[in-house]
């Protein structure tokens, strides 16, 4: 049975990563590996020999870095047990994801939803003040952050294999052994001034409705999952 699951998981990152995959279905496939990975009961020796990494790096490459995109992207990745960096690259700045393939792929989408969602709803706040419009994306970031460390301890309750080690803190130490430890910058954002305020309370209580994986769960992008 653990074979043919495997051999499952396999084809399926196979069809995520392949060519001629849309977008859609490389997502599709990319879930259903996921899914597998996280409830089949395994062993580190069977996802060590079985399990293919690789990287996937996300859309909308930036001219300037952005600190609520880089805290964004740092949160998805620890959602999704991957690593992830940010470089440079002929003028711009993009976000990369690095982790077991099926879990790179939907990181970097759940990254790209989550990012045009955001500069979407500040957009239809209408923001006079740029420092508004920052504070907004930062307040709101936030509380998509609390939201997914949530999720990530129940998960890693609720995962265990079966010689009861935590499945989310056995695939992280073999990211750690595939690409390196990962350390992130441990950077502040300035202190909001006084007309800032309504934007950050604004930016929190959207945070708490933004969906977080819509298009993985559902068709209706910005319906709460």
């Amino acid at each position: 049975m653990k074979n043919k699951i495997l051999k499952r998981i396999k084809k399926l990152l196979s069809m995520a990563t392949h060519e001629r995959s849309t977008p859609e279905e490389a997502l599709i496939a990319s879930k259903m590996a996921r899914k597998l990975m996280d409830q089949h009961q395994v062993k580190i020796s069977d996802l060590k020999e079985d399990s293919s990494f690789g990287t996937q790096t996300a859309n909308g490459a930036l001219k300037r870095r952005q600190k609520w995109q880089d805290w964004l992207c740092c949160s998805v990745a620890d959602w999704n047990d991957c690593h992830s960096d940010q470089w440079w690259d002929n003028g711009q700045y993009n976000y990369r994801f690095k982790g077991f393939k099926a879990d790179a792929i939907i990181a970097a989408y759940m990254f790209e939803y989550l990012r045009d969602t955001i500069l979407k709803l500040c957009k239809e706040k209408g923001f006079s003040e740029r420092g508004a419009s920052y504070q907004y994306k930062l307040s709101i970031t936030m509380t998509i952050k609390s939201r997914i460390r949530e999720l990530i301890t129940v998960r890693e309750r609720e995962s265990k294999t079966g010689d009861g080690k935590g499945l989310v803190v056995i695939k992280k130490a073999l990211v750690e052994a595939e690409f390196g430890i990962c350390n992130y910058e441990n950077s502040k954002a300035r202190e909001p001034t006084l007309d800032e305020i309504d934007a950050i309370i604004m930016g929190r209580n959207d945070g708490k409705k933004v969906g977080l994986n819509p298009h993985l769960d559902n068709k209706k992008t910005g319906e709460k999952s």
